[in-house]
């Protein structure tokens, strides 16, 4: 697992301890995995494991959000976090992968900036709404104003000094790497093959990880319900919301998590506000904790 250890520095005094309990599950899945492997292609898969988790700050906030994606693309057993955190911070959100240095005749050689890029803009917007009071989409900063001066802080510099900061948890169900340079579309095969090797193992690893991470709130973006229910201790009941959101309660533990689903963050032809903004703040008011 390639973490910069410098990158702890990042991270309050009081979240170190968080974010080494969750680098600690992630290893041991590994080596369980490691245990497991029966084929050259299974053996690849395990050595570019992309470990994931928690922004800094991200018990800080009011409300806790866990965002969860399919796969990672072209990070080679890299840190997700570690890495989409630089790029957010820096206006470039996809500027961490190789491709973007050295490819100029695929669809992902386009710099993209918060602003530009549909799926890293859409959860800073969430997290600053929730947290902001469900505040209005026209009164928020800029996504990049947000990553920029907001992201992983206690609180904001420059343009939106004084303004409290913003994080969050985001994770895969697959962390097996995908290093496709020609489609953003996820990698069946080996989201199949993570699911066989996680129920082969004996380990609920999804329920241990959203467990330590503790969400008020988690964010699926159409994952695919049977993913979803691979992720608690037993399948989950659907509360339909409206024709874009849909609620359930997941089972881990003694405890359950409110999970909203979503369409996917980067489909194509979604308004904002209509298809997800106000759909999650409406929702949360009905279904949230009481603040």
């Amino acid at each position: 697992m390639n973490i910069c250890e410098d990158f702890s520095m990042n991270y309050p005094k009081d979240e170190i301890e968080l974010r080494n309990k969750n680098g600690e599950i992630i290893n041991e899945m590994k080596n369980s995995f490691t245990k497991l492997v029966t084929s050259d292609y299974e053996q690849a898969l395990v050595e570019v494991i992309n470990p994931d988790g928690f922004y800094p700050y991200y018990t800080h906030q009011k409300i806790k959000i866990l965002f969860i994606g399919k796969e990672a693309l072209g990070l080679y057993g890299n840190d997700y976090i570690e890495a989409i955190f630089k790029g957010i911070q820096s206006n470039d959100p996809r500027g961490h992968r190789e491709w973007n240095k050295t490819h100029t005749t695929n669809r992902y050689s386009q710099v993209m900036t918060n602003n530009s890029d549909p799926f890293h803009k859409k959860m800073l917007y969430i997290a600053y709404g929730l947290n902001n009071n469900n505040c209005s989409y026209s009164d928020m900063p800029w996504a990049s104003d947000i990553g920029e001066n907001l992201f992983g802080r206690s609180e904001g510099i420059d343009s939106l000094q004084g303004e409290t900061g913003i994080s969050y948890a985001f994770i895969n169900y697959s962390k097996f790497d995908n290093p496709s340079e020609e489609s953003y579309s996820a990698d069946v095969n080996r989201m199949q093959t993570y699911t066989n090797m996680v129920k082969q193992s004996g380990v609920n690893w999804f329920a241990k990880q959203i467990s330590l991470l503790n969400p008020d709130l988690i964010i699926d973006m159409n994952i695919n319900r049977e993913y979803i229910n691979n992720l608690g201790a037993k399948p989950v009941d659907w509360i339909p919301f409206d024709d874009d959101l849909a609620i359930c309660h997941l089972p881990i533990e003694d405890k359950e998590y409110l999970l909203f689903e979503t369409w996917h963050f980067s489909r194509p032809g979604m308004g904002f506000e209509e298809k997800f903004y106000s759909p999650i703040t409406e929702a949360w008011k009905k279904f949230g904790k009481k603040n």
